[in-house]
């Protein structure tokens, strides 16, 4: 079971990652360094089955910050 799995639509084609912990996305966005800004409507499906949307990954990526302190 994972504990995050976001979609979001980048240059016109739908994107699923799947990610065992939130930390794995976390530490992924923190590591690479990714333009976070470029991607937008972004869903999330937490691992309780709780889907949030997000205008950002930015703001994804504060939430999760967040959750795990």
């Amino acid at each position: 079971m994972k504990d995050l799995i976001i979609t979001y639509t980048s240059e016109n084609k739908v994107i699923k990652k799947e990610y065992d912990h939130i930390l794995d996305f976390t530490d992924e966005i923190e590591d690479t360094n990714i333009s976070l800004p470029t991607q937008r409507n972004i869903t999330a499906t937490f691992f309780e089955n709780r889907t949030e949307k997000f205008n950002t990954m930015d703001a994804l990526y504060r939430h999760c910050v967040a959750f795990l302190k």
